[in-house]
C-alpha cells in the first residue's frame, strides 16, 4: 500500500503527520513496490527542498528507493528512521535474480 505524510489537513488525510511548518497538506508517501521494494517520493519540488534522505537532496525525479536505517529528515528538524530489517533480504533476493537472469550477458561500459 501507501503510507501518504503531511499535514492534518491534507487529502487523503496522511497516516503520518507532521506539523511543523515548511510541511506541506499532501508532502511525501512511501510506497510499496511490486518487486517488494518501498519508494519514497515527495509532491512537489518545493516539498523536495526541505526533505533529505541520508543528509542528501531527492533527485530530479523526487523519488528514492529506501533501505533499512535510511534517515529521511524533513523541515523543521524532525528525522525518521526507516526500519525494516526483512528489507535486506527482499533486497539480496532481487540481486541474485536480476544476476541469474543475466548471467553470460556482455556488459558495455
Amino acid at each position: 500500500g501507501v503510507i501518504h505524510i503531511g499535514r492534518k489537513n491534507g487529502d487523503p488525510v496522511p497516516e503520518i503527520i507532521l506539523p511543523s511548518i515548511g510541511i506541506k497538506p499532501n508532502h511525501a508517501k512511501i510506497m510499496l513496490l511490486e518487486n517488494g521494494l518501498f519508494e519514497f517520493s515527495v509532491c512537489d519540488a518545493d516539498a523536495a527542498l526541505n526533505t533529505m534522505v541520508n543528509g542528501k537532496t531527492l533527485p530530479k525525479k523526487r523519488s528514492k528507493i529506501l533501505n533499512h536505517l535510511d534517515r529521511i529528515a524533513f523541515a523543521g528538524g524532525m528525522i525518521y528512521i526507516f526500519h525494516y530489517p526483512l528489507l535486506s533480504r527482499v533486497q539480496k533476493k532481487i540481486v541474485e535474480q536480476n544476476a541469474s537472469e543475466n548471467e553470460g550477458m556482455e556488459m558495455n561500459l
